[in-house]
Formats: structure tokens, sequence, C-alpha cells
């Protein structure tokens, strides 16, 4: 049986394990999208 702080720090790893490539390719989508907006905006 895990305590309860072990369980805490593995979800909190599984979390960022998940998180940072989907953050990335937001990031990147963003990055991509943003000029064009702008662009198109302006």
């Amino acid at each position: 049986m895990l305590r309860r702080s072990d369980m805490r720090t593995s979800l909190i790893l599984l979390r960022l394990t998940l998180f940072d490539p989907l953050l990335n390719n937001i990031r990147t989508f963003v990055g991509r999208c943003l000029p064009e907006a702008s662009s198109a905006i302006t």
C-alpha cells in the first residue's frame, strides 16, 4: 500500500509527463498560428 505522499508525488509526475508534450504541442501550434493571425488582423 502506498502512502498518501507517495501517491501524490506519483500523480504529479504522471501529470507532468502527460501534460508536458501536450503543452509543447499547444505552444508550437499557437506559435505557428499567431503570426498568421496577427498579420491577417493588421
